[in-house]
């Protein structure tokens, strides 16, 4: 009966063993069974002679029992702490989920009504036309009012609102302003830098940011160029540290050119992504390229009178094909003429497209749409003379509508030819950081793929043009009209069509930007006087 009991004992013991929350604990406790008793445990154990088995039997049992008893007392005492430290423990985690539970009450889910609220205002804040999120103190909105979000843009419900809202109707946007928001931290809305990927104007103005880091959080947003931060306290450092501070914004938007309507100070970035460039010039080169690029992507492009001289020459030749569209300022320049023999008897018009010294090539620069350059370039060298190196520079900028509209902005390819020559020590060039200025420069133009074409639809044509164009062209019947609606003669009318591509809407076009800049000769019409 003793070893019944025994047995049972043991059980009892294992399932409270089962039973244990603290198992360290029991292994601490398990192992204060002394040496004392592990022999009598060892002394217990029946041996393989029957005789000595019986002769010891009693001895096993108490042994056992006295073990046991001990250790049930031991695991007694381990389960009774164990469960009061759990007891403990799930009264600290109440408290804490009760504090968690105070705190997140400001951020559960918006209403329904609140959501519909926040697409609205989304909606009057898009301008689908130039491609623009405006979200200027967006809680002003009046279709907001009434609306309560508690903590505004630290409210991680409301901002994956808005965030899942902006990728279903505004993920195409190239501008995202968030001026005058209070916002203190871009983490709530990181998932921006995602779902807009093509932001290239970006505007945190007014807002209550204190350290650059916090851009970190939209560094996806690699395409950004322009940058307002004034009224934040991380404009701060500018005025302190400004290399340091522009370098510390590169960081996040390494493209960016220009911060609170200023172009930085620190030339545009460098990434030579082909080319051949002999070795020693490639710092020369390097500073040329980045001071030229960052000073025509200026918004008045001053300092480009300090890249050429009075002797410098520079022409422009622009991609005539297909239906695309140039400025004006484009054409009334461009020396591409397919049809060069209608020029030779009148070389006059051709030679005005010359531009000669720094004061009218910066005239002429000055003219032009304002750009932004990739700094991803291709650039091949050659050594011309001592004094004197040949340069090819082949990219892409983006060139910027006046007035907006659908593209505002304009992806376009270019190659500039450039001849080097050291710049004097004593001028005004070196005195600036210039250490070659530009003899002769070819700057050609042409489009990206995808550039946007120019509906032929939308060129209004005089009444007389209504059999222009077709599919079956006649030509000469072509000619003729064109030259009765231009009145132009015979010779510089075919130029203007040849020139682009026989499509009488784009030579319309070019008719009427050359007449209007005053650049077609008296010749080019019919009886030496254009045509009242």
């Amino acid at each position: 009966m003793a070893k019944g009991k025994s047995k049972k004992a043991a059980k009892a013991a294992k399932k409270k063993v089962a039973r244990a929350i603290d198992r360290a604990s029991l292994a601490a406790a398990v192992d204060e069974v002394d040496m004392e008793d592990d022999e009598m445990i060892r002394s217990a154990v029946p041996t393989k002679k029957k005789g000595k088995a019986k002769k010891n039997k009693g001895s096993k049992v108490g042994a056992y029992d006295a073990v046991l008893a001990r250790a049930v007392q031991m695991l007694d005492d381990t389960l009774d702490g164990a469960a009061q430290a759990s007891q403990a423990k799930s009264k600290s985690t109440s408290n804490k989920k009760g504090k968690g539970k105070k705190k997140k009450a400001n951020f559960k889910a918006l209403p329904a009504e609140t959501l519909e609220a926040v697409e609205e205002a989304l909606g009057m804040c898009w301008d689908p036309e130039d491609l623009s999120l405006r979200m200027v103190g967006f809680f002003d909105a009046p279709c907001l009012v009434g609306h309560e979000v508690p903590d505004g843009w630290a409210n991680p419900a409301f901002c994956n609102a808005v965030v899942k809202k902006v990728e279903i109707h505004c993920s195409t946007a190239v501008t995202l302003d968030l001026a005058d928001n209070g916002i203190k931290s871009l983490a709530p809305i990181r998932r921006m830098a995602a779902v807009m990927p093509n932001i290239e104007r970006l505007s945190l103005a007014g807002n209550e940011l204190k350290s650059v880091a916090e851009l970190g959080h939209l560094k996806g947003m690699e395409q950004v160029r322009c940058l307002v931060l004034q009224g934040n306290e991380a404009l701060e450092r500018r005025e302190k540290e400004p290399i340091a501070y522009e370098k510390a914004i590169r960081k996040h938007f390494p493209k960016v050119m220009e911060i609170d309507g200023e172009p930085l100070t620190s030339a545009m970035p460098l990434n030579v992504v082909g080319g051949f460039v002999p070795e020693g010039l490639t710092e020369l080169i390097d500073t040329f390229t980045a001071k030229y690029f960052t000073s025509f992507d200026s918004p008045d492009r001053a300092e480009l009178t300090l890249a050429y001289g009075p002797e410098s020459v520079m022409s422009l030749t622009v991609n005539l094909s297909g239906n695309v569209q140039y400025p004006s300022c484009y054409k009334a320049v461009n020396r591409n003429l397919r049809n060069q023999k209608l020029q030779k008897k009148e070389a006059g018009p051709m030679a005005e497209r010359v531009h000669v010294g720094e004061q009218d090539i910066a005239a002429l620069y000055k003219a032009f749409p304002q750009t932004i350059h990739s700094p991803d370039l291709l650039i091949d060298v050659w050594v011309v003379t001592d004094d004197l190196l040949g340069i090819n520079v082949s990219g892409k900028f983006q060139e910027k509508k006046e007035g907006g509209g659908k593209h505002a902005v304009v992806d376009r390819l270019f190659q500039r030819n450039f001849l080097l020559c050291p710049a004097d020590p004593d001028s005004e060039a070196a005195a600036n950081g210039w250490p070659v200025t530009v003899a002769n420069e070819q700057l050609h133009i042409g489009p990206m793929c995808n550039a946007p074409v120019k509906p032929v639809a939308t060129v209004a044509a005089p009444p007389s043009t209504a059999v222009l164009g077709g599919a079956g062209l006649d030509y000469d019947a072509l000619l003729m009209e064109f030259m009765g609606v231009t009145g132009m003669n015979e010779e510089f009318a075919a130029q203007c069509l040849e020139s682009n591509g026989w499509e009488p809407a784009a030579a319309l076009e070019d008719f009427e930007a050359l007449q209007a800049d005053g650049s077609l000769p008296p010749n080019a019409f019919s009886g030496g006087a254009a045509p009242p």
